[in-house]
Parts: C-alpha cells; sequence; structure tokens
C-alpha cells in the first residue's frame, strides 16, 4: 500500500470512529491523523497513524498497546497479534466494558 492509500484509509476509520463515539456522547479529539479519547474518569485512549509501519496504532488505558494493519479483503484494520479483532471492535468493547 502506498503513502497516500494508507493515509486515506486510516483517516476513513478515524473519521467514522470519531463520529460513532461523538454521538454517544464521549469526548473524543482528532487532530493530524491522532484520537485521543477521555473518559470521564480522565483514562484516555490514544490511536494513532504509524506511516513508517503502515499501521494503526492504539494505546490503551486497560489492555495496552496493540497495532492494526488494513485488509483490503474485508476493509478493516485488524490486530496483528491474536485474538486478531479489528481496531473498532477493540475499542467499542473496550469502551463498553469500562464505562
Amino acid at each position: 500500500m502506498d503513502e497516500n492509500t494508507f493515509i486515506d484509509k486510516a483517516n476513513t476509520l478515524l473519521d467514522a470512529l470519531c463520529e460513532t463515539l461523538e454521538a454517544q456522547g464521549i469526548d473524543v479529539e482528532q487532530e493530524d491523523g491522532v484520537v485521543t479519547v477521555t473518559l470521564d474518569n480522565g483514562k484516555q485512549f490514544i490511536i494513532n497513524r504509524h506511516l513508517p509501519m503502515k499501521q494503526l496504532w492504539l494505546s490503551s488505558p486497560f489492555s495496552g498497546a496493540s497495532h492494526y494493519t488494513y485488509h483490503a479483503e474485508d476493509d478493516v484494520w485488524r490486530n496483528t497479534r491474536p485474538p486478531n479483532d479489528t481496531l473498532k471492535e477493540r475499542l467499542l468493547k473496550e469502551l463498553e466494558d469500562n464505562p
């Protein structure tokens, strides 16, 4: 995947995540490929583009760090390690489990 395609695909997901979370009343900020999700208790999730690896990285206050690569066949960003969940699945599950 070339750099421009990576940035486009990453931004598409980041924008969609922000819209979903904002609709749920969750505090979200997005700036230059970095999304910060702040919970009422002050804990934060950070999602950012990592251009050299062409991955999205998630830093979670609950599960730590995870890395996601784009899979064109099913148009998702999938975890590079088991359980191979998607970024959206992981983030939404952790938010649901830790209100």
